[in-house]
């Protein structure tokens, strides 16, 4: 996995996760979620969330829930209180729901 601290989205996005696997020939490609991993690229748009009036503890839950995507996880209902609440900043480091997630996923 590699972290990668940005400048601009161009939109509104303050973060986002790439996938990749390697296709038949060994060449790493671009993967969708569905498919099996090889590495993955997390970014941070750290300009964005400057431009967004983000602290520095906004940017530690993108950073985190964006980690948590390159671990497997996915974005969870308004209701559970999560790293990997899609809209609002809440968590700055997993809860006990998601690591009882990433348990479940990848074992103890």
């Amino acid at each position: 996995m590699s972290v990668i601290v940005g400048g601009l989205s161009g939109t509104d996005v303050v973060g986002r996760t790439y996938y990749f696997k390697k296709n038949y020939l060994g060449k790493i490609v671009t993967a969708s979620t569905s498919d099996t991993w090889y590495c993955t690229d997390v970014y941070g748009y750290n300009e964005t969330m400057n431009i967004l009036g983000f602290t520095t503890q906004d940017k530690r839950h993108v950073f985190c829930h964006e980690i948590g995507h390159a671990l497997s996880l996915d974005h969870v209902d308004s209701t559970i209180y999560s790293i990997m609440h899609e809209a609002d900043i809440l968590p700055v480091s997993p809860v006990s729901y998601d690591e009882d997630n990433l348990v479940y996923k990848w074992g103890s």
